[in-house]
């Protein structure tokens, strides 16, 4: 998405260390979709800061094992994230839990490889659903505009297009949907699933990229 906003910025940009935003969003798709695995690519600190050399020295330790690194305070929000994600995941699939998660998908296409790995697969495959946690949802015409500006809707079309074409359903394209999760108190949740025409304008905004 950055490539297609600004091609030179992407390509100059510098190597950047994961912010604590993307971290916590990591560690918390592995708590609500993947729990079992929380155990083996999480350290938890024992330090409640990283002022002192010691807790430095711990923390470079625990990244060099390619350990991801939570503070006490990070694994709180987490915990209520993960409360608040199950049950909106529980909502959107109506307490189905015939679902996959974490589902990879490919094609080449105008030798492009393009490739996705999809948070959860709704059962028969007919809803594709992506987690994002969020500093704030807010209103309806906010998530709108959050979804547009941060390129969502091209997401979704990709891989919406990758899920029918990997499983020989293009004619049969599945929906897509977002489950957003605040990572504050009290952990507001919601889920919205995209219209036709979301998808259409998506897909209209990344064929160009590899065409």
């Amino acid at each position: 998405w950055e490539f297609a906003q600004s091609p030179y910025k992407w390509a100059h940009k510098e190597p950047t260390s994961p912010s604590a935003a993307m971290r916590l969003g990591t560690v918390a798709h592995l708590m609500v979709l993947e729990p079992e695995k929380v155990e083996a690519a999480v350290a938890l600190s024992p330090f409640d800061s990283f002022r002192t050399k010691e807790a430095r020295e711990w923390r470079a330790e625990q990244e060099d094992a390619g350990k991801i690194v939570m503070t006490s305070q990070e694994v709180k929000i987490l915990e209520g994230v993960k409360s608040a994600g199950s049950l909106a995941i529980a909502d959107c699939l109506s307490g189905n839990t015939g679902y996959e998660v974490e589902v990879e998908v490919s094609a080449v296409f105008n030798d492009v490889e393009l490739c996705g790995l999809i948070d959860l697969v709704g059962p028969n495959g007919d809803t594709l659903w992506d987690l994002k946690t969020t500093s704030s949802i807010g209103d309806e015409r906010a998530l709108t505009r959050l979804i547009f500006d941060r390129g969502y809707d091209v997401q979704a079309a990709l891989y919406a297009d990758l899920f029918a074409y990997h499983n020989d359903r293009q004619d049969n394209p599945p929906d897509f949907g977002f489950i957003f999760v605040e990572t504050s108190e009290p952990y507001e949740a919601t889920w919205v699933k995209l219209s036709d025409t979301s998808l259409t304008h998506g897909r209209a905004r990344y064929l160009p990229m590899v065409e």
